[in-house]
């Protein structure tokens, strides 16, 4: 699984962003449950340097908090499930 073979990595100290490609996602998730089981499994990766409430809101700043330009480039902000690509 992903995220135990993550879990393997050794961060140094200076690392200031991480990011995850994604293949199957659906639009419509649980937001609240799947923060909840992620930051629940990467709080170990960070050997809990890294709280489970900040692992939470950057992940919910990242999810919820998007906009996008589309249609006579208006911009848009998805306010239901995630963005996808």
């Amino acid at each position: 699984m992903f995220i135990e073979n993550f879990c393997k990595i050794n961060i140094l100290k200076k690392t200031k962003m991480i990011s995850f490609d994604i293949d199957n996602m659906f639009t419509l998730i649980p937001l609240n449950k799947t923060f909840k089981l992620a930051a629940d499994k990467l709080v170990n990766c960070f050997d809990n340097k890294l709280e489970k409430s900040k692992i939470f809101k950057l992940l919910k700043i990242c999810t919820k908090n998007l906009t996008f330009r589309f249609y006579k480039n208006k911009y848009y902000k998805q306010v239901n499930g995630v963005s996808m690509g």
